[in-house]
């Protein structure tokens, strides 16, 4: 299934947001990686935000953001994905539920901890009373929420589709990832994480958003965007068989992936580049790692294929080092993204620049 990014929008740990490439790199050695984020009054009137969390404020702004890129009055139809949702407001819900013991509670971060509550926030603010989903699929909400586009797409429903995907972090649910060895013990610098022999990563959080269409824009050039399988669980010969197999059919300039730092997981990159001399590189030292990381990873490429080469500051992010600094600028019109979620749910996309002659 194939589509077009008419737009798209993202906030990172990165200035992402609103750029549409990184113009400068923001690294350190924190444990986690918060999200930059913007000042909401240029975006959205302030007394319709006062109660949001601020997840569901990054990825409302990404939102309105997107769909302005598009020129476009309103979106089609909204599909969302995330893996927790807003984590503050179910933790605020529920420790108000303990400590009043089950009594009188305020209903506010009950109601914006729903899973849904971002669609409803957009349907408001266009007035839709369209198609409107959402996908709680850990790792492959993305992956889902995309599909469900394009099968969207593909019965020619709707035009413009607005695709959200998101995710926060909180000190609680750190700490009890933490527990189960999801981030390393000493945390490292952004630079040195691919490099890194240890368990774990470093956390981040995030939200993208984009419109997805079936019709190509003729008077500029677009990302032609592909999906090409998702698994839950997948084992390394699987995924690496699967890998290969793309690479020799669509011919990728530029493999994107989203390996962590974790070296219990390299063993799914580990033989890309020495094989077939592509690129290979990862997006989680800019982003850190959550359940739908994979929505900065497809910025991340778009990015890149707009711009239509990599920059020397990306060199760090090499998987296994075996590229020097010239290769970086070769045309790069083919990307392929491969992305998982500490071993399981593996998601493959693809991305191509059509360019107008």
């Amino acid at each position: 299934m194939k589509a077009y990014i008419k737009s798209i929008s993202c906030i990172s740990a990165q200035n992402s947001f609103p750029n549409s490439e990184l113009d400068m790199l923001i690294l350190n050695s924190t444990a986690i990686k918060h999200a930059i984020e913007p000042n909401y009054k240029d975006y959205v009137n302030a007394g319709n935000i006062r109660r949001l969390n601020r997840i569901i404020k990054m990825a409302f702004v990404t939102a309105i953001d997107a769909v302005s890129r598009a020129n476009i009055l309103k979106p089609d139809a909204i599909i969302s994905g995330t893996g927790k949702g807003s984590l503050t407001d179910t933790e605020k819900f529920l420790m108000n539920l303990f400590q009043d013991h089950e009594r009188l509670l305020n209903p506010v971060n009950f109601i914006n901890a729903t899973y849904n509550a971002l669609n409803g926030l957009i349907g408001v603010q266009y007035q839709l009373s369209s198609y409107c989903n959402m996908f709680v699929h850990r790792g492959l909400s993305c992956y889902s929420a995309i599909s469900d586009a394009m099968l969207l797409l593909n019965e020619d429903q709707s035009q413009n589709i607005l695709i959200n995907v998101y995710d926060e972090i909180t000190p609680d649910h750190y700490f009890i990832k933490s527990r189960l060895e999801y981030w390393k013990s000493d945390p490292c610098e952004d630079r040195e994480l691919l490099k890194s022999t240890s368990h774990g990563t470093t956390a981040g959080e995030g939200a993208t958003s984009m419109i997805l269409s079936s019709n190509k824009d003729v008077t500029t050039n677009q990302v032609c965007f592909e999906l090409l399988g998702a698994d839950n669980k997948a084992s390394t010969t699987t995924i690496s068989k699967d890998l290969l197999t793309f690479i020799q059919t669509h011919k990728p300039d530029l493999i994107l992936c989203g390996y962590n730092g974790d070296i219990r997981f390299k063993e799914y990159v580990s033989t890309l580049q020495e094989e077939y001399k592509i690129p290979v590189l990862s997006w989680k030292p800019l982003s850190g790692e959550f359940e739908t990381a994979d929505g900065f990873g497809i910025w991340f490429g778009h990015s890149i294929l707009k711009k239509g080469f990599l920059d020397d500051k990306y060199g760090f992010l090499q998987v296994n080092q075996t590229h020097s600094q010239a290769e970086f600028k070769k045309k790069i019109e083919r990307i392929l993204i491969y992305n998982h979620f500490f071993g399981k749910d593996h998601v493959l996309y693809f991305m191509t620049l059509e360019t107008i002659y």
